[in-house]
């Protein structure tokens, strides 16, 4: 079953940078997110599993959320920040 996925803010698609299927997603960081509505295929709680993505910053980033599923502690709840040094 396929997921939507919806650009929030003003993301975009981009050519510039990429590690698959020679594009990627560019945001500039102010009020921009993919987000999908929630799931049962989405669940984490059923077993092992793991988030694989990769980051080409060309700024700071500390501070700013990376991915995130529901919120702060509501059941299997999780975030993946930035921090700093």
């Amino acid at each position: 079953m396929a997921k939507i996925v919806t650009a929030q803010g003003n993301g975009q698609v981009s050519t510039a940078q990429s590690k698959f299927s020679g594009a990627s997603y560019l945001g500039d960081g102010t009020g921009d997110a993919l987000t999908t509505p929630d799931h049962a295929d989405l669940s984490l709680s059923d077993g092992s599993f793991s988030i694989d993505f990769w980051v080409y910053a060309t700024a700071s980033m500390t501070g700013k959320t990376l991915v995130a599923r529901g919120a702060g502690g509501a059941a299997n709840a999780f975030q993946i920040n930035v921090g700093g040094a």
